[in-house]
């Protein structure tokens, strides 16, 4: 075997004495600077020439009034415009715009509406309106420029909007003064509220305790009505008894004051036979006195008749019949002044008869009358106790009502109280709050953002290069493929490991040469700021081993094919490596092959050693691309080891120019 290093001496000997060959080499190391290079310059600082980007502005704003005063916020929003130098302000009409829009000569045109003070204007209004500035970007003559112009003027916008606000701010804070005296006002209220609201309670309470009562006394009058009700059918039922009473009474009082015209006419006759019979009794105790004085006079005149027992009992008897006789006379003496009596008793009696008999028909009517009453007495007894039964519940809900309301005029109590503290306070606090600008500004903009610029990345070239410095150094790698052979040799005695050293060695200082190039140019001529010259010069080589190493493979294992295959990985590299986009936007199927592909480490590695200054971060990605640099000198030395002899024209090194 040869010596390993015989093969690359006879290579580079072979190289430095074809000039073409030289130049042909130079050629490809510059490969990656031109490329990088180009591309950071190009895309260095975009968003820094924004003033050079014509955009169309169209004022249509009519104006309005605000607080008597006029309103044109279009105006105003021109004369800012005018000294922004964000973009190229063309300051033309409506169809100017449009047809400067269609001839591609503006990259936006903004429009600012008609109404757009009066919608301003309305927003202390009853039917507030927003105020609307249209932008219509022209994507179609650029994309990017249209996103950029559209962002640029979301800031405009923002900034019209809060010197509205701060407008608005400024007529609400000279209000406040008002709002101060009337918060005072409704402060006193809600204390009068409060003290409303304890003489309420108070109420509440004592007109609790009467309901409750009234409850009470409703639900027992409402039991008792009961026996009331059976009082009033008792009643009823006597009192139609009674006028049935009462009628039977009218017609007897009729027909006994007939009978007693019969009877005093019969007393009358009675009177006149009492006399007669007087005198009859008188004449008989005359005769009887008479028959007496005879019988004794005989006797005495003869002696011999006193002893006879027939004429002393004949005297005896006329003596007792004298004696019957005076009695008798005396007892019709009483009887006639009885009958007279009686005869005056009959004339006053026939004389009240007709009243009696008057009476007795008002008593009937008046106790049919009664009757009738009695019957309505009962019937509203009956509807008495439904409404005592009614009354009751309704005196029990108005108790439950009256708790609540006395529960809620407490709350209403405390809560009066607190309004009447926060309202104060909140007085105190409004006539605190005056509108001198720095209040209106903080008002406006309540909220501001500050930016921590640590890790924020200034130029654009910054961010992107990672991206293009990784696309320079692997189309670089490829460029040398297509002008130097990946495995034959100027010497004879070319193959196996001495090949393979050799192919290595010019593939190593081919990159070597290409990274040095680029890292120079890219830090010393383009001024690129690095947080580290010398780890950016390392991890400039490192990422050229890597790719041109994974090239090397490709190339030595298909040749030509291995050329299409590199190219293909590195489209899906472009795609999967997130050097533009965030890995979280990228397509699912690039995001799973973002892991396994070289780039995505070459990029966040320049991250670190570029911008952020995170090196232990960058040499974790460093020892990832080491990795893939082992992989791949292993899997070229696996080629050369099987690989024992050439055929003599595949060890000449031809020159692809």
């Amino acid at each position: 075997m040869a010596n390993p290093f015989h093969v690359f001496k006879k290579d580079v000997g072979y190289f430095l004495k074809n000039r073409m060959l030289i130049v042909t080499f130079i050629g490809v190391a510059l490969v990656p600077m031109l490329y990088g290079g180009f591309l950071i310059k190009g895309n260095w600082d975009p968003y820094g020439q924004l003033q050079d980007l014509p955009v169309a502005v169209v004022n249509l704003d009519k104006g309005a009034e605000y607080e008597g005063k006029p309103l044109n916020v279009g105006e105003e929003f021109i004369e800012e415009l005018k000294d922004n130098e964000t973009f190229d302000w063309r300051f033309v009409s409506e169809q100017a715009a449009k047809e400067g829009m269609i001839s591609n000569l503006y990259y936006a045109t903004i429009t600012i509406p008609a109404e757009f003070s009066e919608n301003a204007a309305s927003l202390t209004s009853a039917t507030p309106k927003k105020a609307d500035i249209i932008f219509e970007s022209n994507s179609f003559y650029n994309f990017i420029s249209g996103q950029i112009s559209e962002n640029a003027t979301k800031e405009l916008r923002n900034k019209l909007s809060q010197n509205l606000t701060e407008a608005y701010s400024r007529s609400m804070l000279s209000q406040f003064t008002a709002l101060s005296d009337g918060l005072s006002q409704l402060a006193k209220g809600a204390s009068d509220l409060h003290d409303g609201a304890v003489q309420l309670d108070n109420g509440a309470g004592t007109l609790s305790s009467k309901l409750h009562e009234l409850s009470s006394g409703a639900a027992k009058l409402h039991s008792s009505i009961g026996q009331l009700q059976d009082g009033a059918s008792q009643l009823n039922t006597g009192l139609q008894k009674l006028s049935s009473s009462a009628a039977a009474l009218s017609s007897g009082a009729e027909q006994l004051g007939a009978a007693s015209t019969q009877l005093q006419q019969g007393a009358d006759k009675l009177a006149d036979g009492t006399g007669q019979l007087k005198d009859g009794i008188g004449s008989a105790k005359d005769g009887a006195d008479a028959l007496y004085a005879g019988i004794q006079k005989l006797i005495d005149s003869h002696e011999e008749l006193a002893s006879d027992p027939a004429l002393q009992a004949l005297l005896a008897g006329s003596k007792q019949l004298s004696d019957g006789q005076s009695k008798l006379l005396q007892s019709a003496t009483q009887l006639a002044a009885a009958q007279g009596q009686l005869q005056g008793g009959l004339k006053q009696l026939g004389a009240k008869f007709p009243a009696f008999v008057s009476g007795s028909k008002q008593l009937g009517q008046g106790a049919v009358q009664l009757a009738q009453g009695a019957k309505k007495l009962k019937d509203g007894i009956g509807q008495f106790s439904a409404g005592s039964g009614t009354l009751a519940s309704g005196a029990s809900q108005l108790a439950t009502g009256a708790d609540q309301l006395g529960t809620g005029a407490d709350k209403l109590a405390s809560g009066s109280a607190q309004l009447a503290d926060k309202l104060s306070d909140a007085a105190k606090q409004t006539a605190s709050l005056h509108a001198d600008e720095k209040t209106i500004q903080m008002v406006a903009e309540p909220v501001t953002i500050v930016a921590n610029d640590d890790r924020k990345v200034r130029l654009y070239a910054n961010g992107i290069s990672p991206y293009f410095l990784s696309m320079a150094l692997f189309a670089g790698s490829l460029v040398f493929t297509t002008m130097f052979s990946a495995r034959r040799s100027s010497s004879d005695e070319a193959d196996g490991f001495p090949l393979f050293l050799s192919k290595l060695l010019t593939f190593g200082v081919m990159s070597l040469a290409q990274s040095l190039i680029l890292s120079t140019v890219i830090l010393y001529v383009l001024g690129l700021k690095v947080q580290s010259v010398p780890l950016f010069y390392m991890y400039t080589v490192l990422t050229g081993f890597t790719f041109i190493f994974v090239v090397q493979t490709f190339v030595t294992w298909l040749d030509n094919p291995g050329r299409f295959v590199v190219l293909l990985l590195m489209i899906f590299q472009l795609v999967s490596s997130a050097g533009t986009f965030p890995y979280e936007l990228l397509p699912s199927w690039a995001q799973a092959m973002n892991p396994w592909l070289p780039m995505t480490y070459s990029i966040r590695g320049y991250r670190d050693v570029i911008s952020s200054g995170d090196f232990a971060h960058m040499w974790s990605q460093a020892g990832r691309l080491a990795f893939y640099i082992a992989i791949f000198i292993m899997l070229t030395s696996l080629y050369f080891a099987m690989t024992k002899k050439r055929d003599r024209d595949e060890q000449q090194m031809p020159v692809k120019i």
